[in-house]
Formats: C-alpha cells, structure tokens, sequence
C-alpha cells in the first residue's frame, strides 16, 4: 500500500495544529502560556515548510512525469535539512519569548510523525 506524501504533510500539519491548540488550552492563552503555544507552532514550522516544499516538488515531477532522480532526492533531502536550520536559527534570533520546551517538542511531533502514518493511513 502506497501513501501519498500529500497525506502525510497534512497529517504533519493537523498533528502540530492539535499538539499547539492542546498546549494554548493546557497552559492559558495569556502570557507564558501564549508563548509556549507560538513557540511550538513555530517549532513544528521548521520542519513543516521544508517537508511541504520538498513534498511538492516531488509532486511536480509526478505530474510532470519526469523519471525520477535519486540525486535529486539526496540533494533534496540535504536542502530540506539546511532549511530546517536556517529556520529553526531564525525563530531563535528572531522570537523573544521562545520557549525551549515547546519548541522542541513541535520539531518532535513532526519529525516522528512518519510512524503515525504507518497506523493512521492506511
């Protein structure tokens, strides 16, 4: 059986929505709380846009029907872990408020989500 890398971003996204929506409610919408909630949303972002980018890429080849590249992935799969970097060094230089916790814990949700795919979708 074949997932579609489609499913598996949106689940990537619904899975950091819940987790950041669970932790606003847990912790209070005012101020650390608050805080905490945007910094795991940011955290899941870092691994997010990369995922969905290099996703759609993949799917642009697909519809294009181009043969697909093994260089291409490695080479993909190396830029998408530069850009989760960039982006996590971004948030830490540019939010004030981050919250290390969270923030790791929403890079967590969404790079261990591969193996909720395996149950959920299928």
């Amino acid at each position: 059986m074949r997932i579609s890398l489609g499913k598996v971003v949106l689940l990537q996204w619904a899975l950091a929505a819940t987790a950041t929506l669970l932790l606003a409610l847990w912790g209070g919408l005012t101020g650390r709380g608050f805080a905490a909630a945007w910094s795991l949303l940011f955290g899941a972002a870092c691994a997010l846009v990369p995922n969905a980018l290099f996703a759609v890429r993949l799917w642009i080849d697909k519809v294009l029907r181009r043969t697909p590249n093994p260089m291409f992935f490695f080479v993909g799969e190396f830029l998408k872990i530069g850009a989760t970097i960039l982006l996590m060094v971004l948030v830490v230089k540019g939010y004030r408020d981050l919250v290390w916790w969270p923030f790791l814990l929403g890079l967590v949700v969404v790079l261990k989500s591969y193996f909720l795919t395996l149950f959920w979708l299928k």
